[in-house]
């Protein structure tokens, strides 16, 4: 079995309750991509995967006649044995754009950190909370990229 296709087969395995489609890697977009399906507008439809050990930024796209939309995010965790969902937000006619995926995602778990933080007693600043979800989500998009030698 290939690094590819036992990765995919990994994937499918981990994060079932994602998608119900396939899910294959793409080289050219340096990341897991679901199988799309067209509307009667002919606008197409899919899943954008970056993952880690750690996270899942999963990117709910769609192609129009001249541009790529985000239509969602959701940030997913591992807990060891599944994925567990962090947040999701949803986006109406907002272009695709890979700094702004970086830059929700890293709000998302800067949120979700700050979150367990409180529920712990524990603190830390603003800063290094920011700071340390823009690298988790920076290691994943890299992790993603890097994985098959992109």
């Amino acid at each position: 079995m290939t690094t590819t296709t036992s990765l995919t087969v990994k994937v499918n395995d981990l994060l079932p309750a994602v998608t119900t489609s396939s899910v294959t890697y793409s080289s050219s977009k340096g990341a897991y991509l679901t199988d799309g399906w067209t509307s009667a507008a002919g606008n197409t439809y899919g899943q954008l995967m970056y993952l880690s050990p750690q996270l899942a930024i999963v990117c709910d796209f769609g192609v129009g006649y001249a541009h790529t939309f985000l239509n969602g995010l959701k940030i997913l965790r591992y807990n060891g044995h599944k994925a567990e969902v962090v947040d999701s937000r949803s986006y109406n006619s907002l272009f695709f754009d890979d700094a702004f995926v970086r830059s929700e995602a890293a709000e998302i778990i800067a949120e979700f950190i700050e979150s367990q933080l409180r529920l712990t007693g524990a603190y830390a600043s603003s800063e290094e909370i920011k700071n340390m979800a823009k690298r988790l989500i920076d290691d994943t998009v890299d992790y993603s990229r890097n994985r098959l030698g992109c």
